[in-house]
C-alpha cells in the first residue's frame, strides 16, 4: 500500500477523485426530468421489540448470504437477534445469537472469523453478579460458522476496560490474520484493543464527547472514524484517526463543520476501504440542516457532494466488490434515497427515491452491496425491514415537447453513472426502440392532438426510469 499523505483541508469543498478517475470524469447531474422505480419491496426481518435507536450489524459471507444482527428488548432482559437473507433476497434463518443479558449495545457488529465463520462483537453486562466474568462490562464476542445459525459466546474479553457496555458507538474490524479489533468512544475518550491485548489503546479529545465510531483496515493499519461535538471548531465534526499499529493524529473531515457548528449523525460514521487501499467516509455538510451528503477519500483536500442529498438525515455507505460506491440516506420528508457511483471515478448514477414501509419512520439505515445490487436495512424504532434495490437508469429525451400539428423524432439516451448502455428497451406513446452501442435510439411520433405521455426505459439489472413527453 502506498503511504497515506494527509493534506490540510478546507471547509466548503465540492469535488474529489474517488479512485484514480479518468480525466473526463465529473459529477453527474441529478436524476433530472426522469423518474426511477426500484426493485422489490420491504420485508420485516426482526421479531420482538427492537430497541428504538438500534443499528443493524451486517456481514455478507462468501455464499452471498447477508447476515443481520440487532438488539431486541423484553421487560427484564436484552437479546441480540439474527436474521440471514439469501443471495436472492429471501429470509432463510432467524433466531437469537446472545440471549438474556441485563445490558447489550444497540449497535452490535459482525466481522469475519476463521474458516469462513462470523464473529459477533458486543459490549454488555450479563447480570449483576460481580463474580461473573461476563458482567465486567467489557467487549465480548460470539462465534458462528458460515451458516450463522448457531452462536457461542466466547471466553475472555476483547477489551480490558469495563466501560464498553456504555459505549457511544461500537467499532469492529479484523487484522489480516483474523484477529478482531474493537473500539468504543465514551465521553471524550476513544478506546480500542486488538484481540483482547493486555492493555487497551486510548486517545482523548480536549472536549467531550465522541460518538459513533467505525473501524476499517487498510493494509497493516487500522483506522477509526467518529463524530465529536466539542464547542471549539477544531474539536467538532467528523474525524478519522489511525489506531494501529500505532496511534496517529485525528484528522477533521473537510466541511464537516459550518461556522463552528455541525449536524450530528444519528448512527455510526461509515468508513470503508477502497480497492486501492484508500479509505472513504460519508457525512453531512452544512448547518443547521444538511446541505448535502459528502464523500471524502481520507487524505484528499476536498470532499464530493452527493447529488440530490439536501436535507439528508440517517445515511449509509456500501462498497461493491468491483469498487462501485453506494450511498443511501433518509430525507426530511420521510423517504429513502440512494445512488451508485461509477467504478473508479466520481460520477454518480440516477438518484432513486423509495418510500419506507407503511407507517414507518426512519431511525436507522444500513447497507451492504453486491456487484449490481444492494441490500437496505431500515430501523423504524420498533422493527427492522429489508429491501433489495437495483441501481437506477438515467433517461434523457430530445425533444421533450413539440407542436401538435407536426410529427417528431425523439432521441432517447439511457446511461448508468455517465456510461451509456446498449440494449435498454425504451417504449411509450405508441412506439418503442432498443438502444445501440452509444446508448441511444429514436422514437417516432406522428402529428396529432395535444397529448402527454410517459416513456419508460428498462434493462435487466436496473430499476426502470421514465420521462414525460408532450405534444402541445
Amino acid at each position: 500500500m502506498r503511504p497515506l499523505v494527509l493534506a490540510t483541508v478546507a471547509s466548503g469543498a465540492t469535488t474529489l477523485a474517488l479512485l484514480a478517475a479518468p480525466a473526463s470524469a465529473g459529477q453527474a447531474p441529478d436524476a433530472g426530468p426522469s423518474a426511477h422505480r426500484a426493485a422489490a419491496a420491504w420485508t420485516r426481518i426482526t421479531t420482538g421489540q427492537v430497541a428504538n435507536i438500534a443499528e443493524a450489524g451486517l456481514l455478507r459471507t462468501a455464499d452471498g448470504v447477508l447476515h443481520v444482527a440487532y438488539r431486541r428488548d423484553s421487560p427484564s432482559a436484552a437479546d441480540i437477534g439474527f436474521t440471514n437473507i439469501s443471495a436472492q433476497g429471501k429470509v432463510v434463518a432467524s433466531g437469537t445469537a446472545v440471549g438474556g443479558w441485563a445490558t447489550l449495545p444497540t449497535d452490535p457488529k459482525l466481522v469475519p472469523a476463521a474458516g469462513g465463520g462470523i464473529r459477533l462483537v458486543f459490549g454488555g453486562l450479563q447480570d449483576t453478579d460481580v463474580a461473573n466474568p461476563y458482567s465486567s462490562g467489557r467487549m465480548f464476542s460470539a462465534l458462528a460458522d458460515a451458516a450463522g445459525t448457531a452462536w457461542t459466546v466466547q471466553p475472555g474479553a476483547l477489551t480490558q476496560s469495563g466501560y464498553a457496555y456504555g459505549s457511544y458507538g461500537t467499532g469492529a474490524t479484523t487484522l489480516a490474520d483474523g484477529t478482531p479489533v474493537v473500539s468504543f468512544p465514551l465521553n471524550s475518550t476513544l478506546t480500542w484493543n486488538a484481540g483482547g491485548a493486555a492493555a487497551d489503546g486510548t486517545s482523548s479529545f480536549a472536549e467531550c464527547c465522541l460518538y459513533y465510531s467505525s473501524l476499517t483496515r487498510t493494509g497493516d493499519t487500522v483506522w477509526s472514524s467518529f463524530y465529536a461535538n466539542g464547542s471549539a471548531a477544531a474539536d467538532q465534526g467528523i474525524f478519522v484517526k489511525q489506531l494501529l499499529p500505532a496511534p496517529g493524529p485525528a484528522y477533521q473531515a473537510p466541511g464537516s463543520t459550518t461556522g463552528g457548528s455541525s449536524v450530528a449523525p444519528g448512527q455510526a460514521v461509515p468508513l470503508v476501504t477502497l480497492p486501492d487501499g484508500r479509505m472513504l467516509t460519508a457525512y453531512c455538510m452544512g448547518y443547521p440542516t444538511c446541505k448535502n451528503v459528502s464523500l471524502w477519500v481520507v487524505g484528499d483536500a476536498r470532499a464530493l457532494p452527493v447529488p440530490g442529498s439536501r436535507d439528508a438525515r440517517e445515511l449509509a455507505l456500501a462498497l461493491e466488490p468491483s469498487g462501485r460506491v453506494w450511498v443511501a440516506w433518509s430525507t426530511g420528508s420521510g423517504r429513502v434515497r440512494f445512488t451508485r457511483s461509477a467504478s473508479f471515478g466520481t460520477t454518480f448514477g440516477a438518484v432513486t427515491t423509495i418510500t419506507p414501509p407503511k407507517g414507518a419512520t426512519v431511525y436507522s439505515l444500513a447497507m451492504a452491496a453486491a456487484n449490481g445490487s444492494a441490500d437496505l436495512v431500515l430501523g423504524d424504532g420498533s422493527s427492522m425491514f429489508h429491501r433489495r434495490v437495483l441501481p437506477g437508469l438515467s433517461l434523457t429525451a430530445s425533444p421533450r415537447t413539440w407542436k401538435r400539428g407536426k410529427g417528431a423524432k425523439v432521441t432517447v439516451t439511457v446511461s448508468d453513472a455517465g456510461a451509456t448502455l446498449k440494449g435498454a428497451k425504451v417504449a411509450g406513446g405508441g412506439d418503442s426502440c432498443t438502444t445501440a452501442a452509444n446508448g441511444s435510439c429514436t422514437l417516432s411520433y406522428p402529428a396529432g392532438r395535444a397529448k402527454r405521455f410517459t416513456v419508460t426505459a428498462d434493462k435487466a439489472g436496473y430499476g426502470d426510469a421514465t420521462v414525460r413527453l408532450r405534444r402541445r
